[in-house]
């Protein structure tokens, strides 16, 4: 949930950058491999524990709510509920109550928690103080795929804002890679594979995500991924504003040209679908040891990308390599759409 600074006006007004620093001067901490087995990766959740490796995704006949795992079972949602006329209390309960049981995730924009809406449990996603402020999660509304977080409803409530979606997963990808000293390499596969049908169905129904990276990905016990947190999306008929709102996503994850200040398209999306590859295969944060300015000098005025330390020892591994750096290309007219990916990942590993 948590998401690194954004850069508040175009690089083309930083660059060259010398002696900047980001408001915090934040350094991000190389993931830590918790010494554990791939297969106990999810040991913190043993009720989530691996059962099988799908490469594809399930079905779109199953992407209706699924009974809840006994991980949101154990979660204490009765006590917050959405429904009227409970709803007017939802915030308040929120601030006082001293039970954190029902609280999924923080972040910078304030909290996710389990709540209940209409007899089913729901994930609610508190924006604070955002009331009068346009919220583009709206972009993720309409959107209906079994690898995307289904978003049911979105409120204004007093001056925050809620948005209810389908409770999906216990971990995101980042803190499951965080767990693990080695992804196998089909899950590597299965979860390239799935994130791009998820960004290829954004892209097809006029959907740009641009906050691509393995915090905003959900995985389940069965690991089946789902693309979450539209809340830096954009909408391709109103791109004609992205400019004026100067919104960027993660920085070590976002193509050079929004980190310009230009107007972003899917091939934006592309390129961090790319460095999101490249973690999968190495299993580390993408420039973990600079700031985000200085990543922004690098990525847009050098060139420079995560380095590439472990060997592709086969023909579709060296093929994997060739699609991501294919995808972080500096010129987004050189990145091939989400649909080219999805039809290469097809052929690999079979």
């Amino acid at each position: 949930m948590s998401r690194s600074p954004c850069v508040a006006a175009s690089l083309k007004s930083l660059l060259p950058i010398t002696d900047f620093k980001s408001p915090n001067h934040l350094k991000l901490s190389p993931a830590q491999a918790i010494q554990t087995q791939y297969r106990t990766a999810f040991s913190p959740f043993p009720q989530c524990n691996p059962q099988s490796t799908p490469l594809l995704s399930p079905s779109p006949s199953h992407f209706n709510f699924p009974s809840p795992n006994n991980f949101f079972q154990q979660r204490d949602c009765i006590s917050l509920s959405v429904d009227s006329p409970q709803r007017l209390l939802f915030t308040t309960k929120i601030k006082t109550t001293l039970n954190s049981s029902n609280i999924l995730g923080r972040g910078r924009f304030g909290q996710v928690v389990l709540a209940k809406y209409k007899d089913a449990q729901v994930a609610v996603k508190i924006i604070k103080n955002a009331a009068k402020e346009q919220i583009f999660e709206t972009n993720g509304e309409k959107l209906s795929h079994p690898n995307i977080v289904s978003t049911l409803k979105i409120e204004r409530l007093d001056d925050d804002v809620l948005i209810l979606m389908e409770p999906w997963g216990s971990l995101n990808l980042q803190q499951f890679l965080s767990m693990s000293l080695k992804i196998p390499w089909e899950d590597v596969l299965s979860y390239s594979r799935q994130l791009a049908m998820a960004l290829d169905y954004c892209h097809a129904n006029g959907v740009l995500h641009l906050d691509v990276k393995p915090a905003n990905v959900m995985v389940n016990g069965e690991k089946w991924i789902k693309l979450g947190d539209f809340g830096n999306s954009a909408s391709v008929h109103h791109l004609e504003f992205f400019q004026y709102q100067q919104r960027v996503g993660t920085v070590s994850y976002c193509s050079p040209e929004l980190l310009q200040g230009d107007i972003p398209s899917t091939k934006s999306d592309v390129y961090s679908y790319g460095i999101t590859l490249w973690q999968f295969q190495h299993n580390q944060v993408p420039f973990s040891d600079l700031d985000w300015p200085t990543v922004a000098y690098l990525v847009v005025a050098k060139d420079e990308r995560p380095s590439l330390t472990v060997p592709a020892i086969d023909e579709d591994q060296q093929s994997f390599v060739k699609l991501y750096q294919n995808c972080w290309q500096p010129k987004p007219e050189n990145r091939p759409s989400m649909l080219e990916i999805v039809n290469l990942l097809k052929n690999m590993g079979e």
